[in-house]
């Protein structure tokens, strides 16, 4: 993105309003909606779902039973919908770790673009008829009420929807809406970076309490407050990593696991029993068993997945002869049978 163009999102978000030009000698302002309106505009939408339902339309839940009854959505479907965000981590983790090896980020970038494309291709089979449904048209009407009672003229008096309906405005304001990957650039990059420094907050920016501040305003505050935290981390990665929003998002990952792992580790050693092979704990529940096996590694989950199969195809085993065990055992005797020799 040029510096222009970045200089043009930045004055839209300061000034918390997004103009619209009818003509040249007319021109809308669409504000964003203070908190009362916001208030209000929930209400609107409560009170179209219940009139919705009532017609008889469809909740998002029924719509939902409807295409799967119809085959218009499958299990395979849904399955792939929950896959692809892990897949796309994965792909992310992959390109931080080989940063430094040009061949492979390269093909790296091609799984990315082609999860995504397949990401947003199922977001949008799955949810492409909810407009039809009792939270569709309560959103629609919400929205409407929002556009209607939120653009003005430039004198300040509200707009008389005298030149063109709201459905064709509202339509314009959701086209110019800011995607994330504008947000970050800018939170980066000047000129916004020097004035978050200079101001320190998103109140010290945008000049107003936190709950004045326009959903731009918020998001750019959260991105620039994400790169703060990054650039102060101790484990800070290069510059060119956090210009780079698919690896700076796999050393999110990094950091995460490390964290993780971290804590597995503190959680163990706080039962007591620091270095041991197997520690066992009693609970009370399915949700204390999750929480337990939880605490154990990638390396401790395997384990105890084998020991499980072994388990039910055996029924009773004695411990030194658990598979690992048997296997940690011979590998003990063969380096004392290498020591004796040496």
């Amino acid at each position: 993105m040029e510096l222009y163009e970045r200089e043009y999102f930045v004055a839209r978000i300061l000034s918390g309003y997004l103009r619209y030009n009818i003509n040249e000698e007319l021109v809308l302002k669409i504000y964003s909606p203070s908190v009362d309106q916001l208030y209000e505009a929930q209400e609107i939408f409560q009170e179209a779902r219940k009139e919705a339902r009532v017609e008889g339309i469809m909740t998002s839940e029924e719509l939902f039973a409807s295409m799967i009854e119809r085959e218009a959505w499958t299990e395979e479907d849904e399955m792939l919908l929950k896959k692809l965000p892990e897949d796309l981590e994965s792909f992310k983790e992959q390109l931080y770790n080989n940063r430094y090896k040009f061949s492979q980020t390269e093909q790296i970038r091609k799984y990315i673009d082609k999860a995504k494309s397949e990401y947003i291709k199922l977001l949008t089979k799955r949810y492409n008829y909810d407009y039809c449904t009792c939270e569709g048209y309560a959103i629609f009407c919400k929205g409407h009420w929002i556009i209607e009672n939120c653009t003005f003229y430039e004198n300040g008096e509200l707009y008389d929807w005298n030149h063109i309906d709201s459905s064709t405005l509202l339509k314009f304001y959701k086209s110019k809406e800011i995607v994330e990957e504008t947000y970050r650039e800018i939170a980066r990059n000047e000129p916004f970076r020097t004035k978050w420094a200079l101001g320190g907050s998103a109140q010290g920016v945008f000049g107003v309490c936190t709950k004045d501040i326009t959903s731009e305003q918020q998001s750019i505050s959260m991105y620039s407050r994400m790169y703060d935290n990054v650039r102060e981390s101790m484990e800070a990665p290069e510059e060119s990593v956090i210009e780079d929003d698919d690896m700076l998002d796999g050393w999110f990952v990094v950091q995460r696991k490390k964290r993780e792992a971290e804590k597995k580790k503190s959680q163990m050693n706080s039962v007591g029993h620091e270095g041991a092979q197997d520690v066992f704990l009693m609970a009370d529940g399915k949700e204390d068993i999750a929480r337990i096996q939880d605490m154990n590694d990638m390396r401790g989950k395997v384990v105890s997945e084998q020991r499980h199969r072994v388990i039910e195809k055996e029924g009773v085993i004695k411990h030194e002869d658990l598979p690992d065990v048997r296997r940690d055992i011979n590998m003990q005797a063969n380096q004392m049978q290498a020591q004796k020799k040496g």
